[in-house]
């Protein structure tokens, strides 16, 4: 089986370093590429070919969101893992609108960033239980309850969970691509 390959984002060196050292420490995933800064994305992304690209918003040549809605547009297969500081339900919000696939805050464990690239490979969306648990909090407290349908709530409260898409596709007896648009 063919390693995971990851394309590591992030202006900061220690976090690059850190992560990459923690990806290649797994059997099924290696980094084959890590840049520093937006204009260097999209060559990294056509050179090396990866499967996942974890990305940090906050890079001091780019908009984060805008960034990963040109990703996305030029690269739609590439499946994308948000790895950022922002931890506030608009950017973590704005970041799936946007098309990435996952979200994890870096104040997460390291485990929690291995979880969401294992994930997002096999198809399925993720972001920590914590970070729905937080969304779903700013949700309630009314700045955007009237944006979601009650089954987008009802699917969002399921990730809250920790429960996998196909899991919650079987819970709500709709097809895996329905949760993710939800």
């Amino acid at each position: 089986m063919e390693a995971i390959r990851v394309l590591v984002v992030d202006d900061h060196p220690i976090v690059r370093d850190h992560l990459g050292d923690l990806i290649n420490q797994q059997a099924d995933m290696r980094v084959c590429d890590a840049v520093a800064c937006a204009k260097d994305i999209t060559p990294a992304v056509t050179q090396s070919c990866p499967h996942i690209v974890v990305l940090e918003l906050a890079l001091p040549d780019g908009h984060g969101l805008e960034m990963l809605r040109r990703l996305r547009d030029s690269h739609p297969a590439l499946r994308i893992v948000v790895f950022s500081n922002y931890h506030d339900a608009h950017h973590i919000a704005g970041a799936f609108k946007a098309g990435a696939h996952a979200y994890v805050d870096k104040k997460s464990a390291c485990d929690c960033v291995l979880q969401a690239i294992r994930t997002v490979h096999r198809g399925e969306r993720y972001t920590s239980p914590e970070l729905a648990m937080h969304v779903l909090g700013a949700l309630s407290a009314g700045s955007h309850t009237d944006d979601l349908s009650d089954r987008e709530a009802t699917v969002l409260e399921l990730i809250g969970q920790g429960y996998s898409t196909k899991r919650i596709a079987a819970s709500l007896s709709v097809a895996a691509s329905t949760v993710e648009t939800y």
